[in-house]
């Protein structure tokens, strides 16, 4: 198997839209599809954080005062009180959240990082 050593494994298969074909019946064949592949993958990463990354968003648009779509940050782990907020990798407008504070004079202290958590 291709990903035997792999620590992730992301997983985009499924079938094509027939024509006539109704959005509940085409999720029945992707669910027959999932089926078949799941249990060959040992470590199946999922959307549980999705949600948690979506609010993390807002929080930290609403601190720094940009639109929604200018910023992009991410939680990772487990939903949950083990999940993790990643500040390396948090950009604003294509610039590293720092930065970009720094050039807009922005104090995003640790207790403002903490709040937003």
């Amino acid at each position: 198997m291709d990903c035997k050593n792999a620590d992730i494994v992301v997983i985009t298969a499924g079938a094509a839209r027939q024509p006539g074909e109704s959005r509940f019946d085409l999720s029945k064949r992707n669910v027959d599809i999932f089926l078949k592949i799941i249990p060959n993958v040992y470590r199946v990463i999922g959307s549980g954080t999705t949600l948690d990354s979506s609010r993390f968003r807002c929080l930290l648009s609403r601190e720094v005062k940009v639109d929604l779509r200018n910023r992009h940050a991410y939680i990772i782990d487990e939903h949950g009180d083990s999940e993790t907020e990643v500040w390396s990798q948090v950009h604003i407008c294509g610039v590293k959240l720092d930065d970009y504070c720094q050039s807009q004079n922005i104090n995003m202290q640790v207790r403002i990082r903490d709040a937003i958590f």
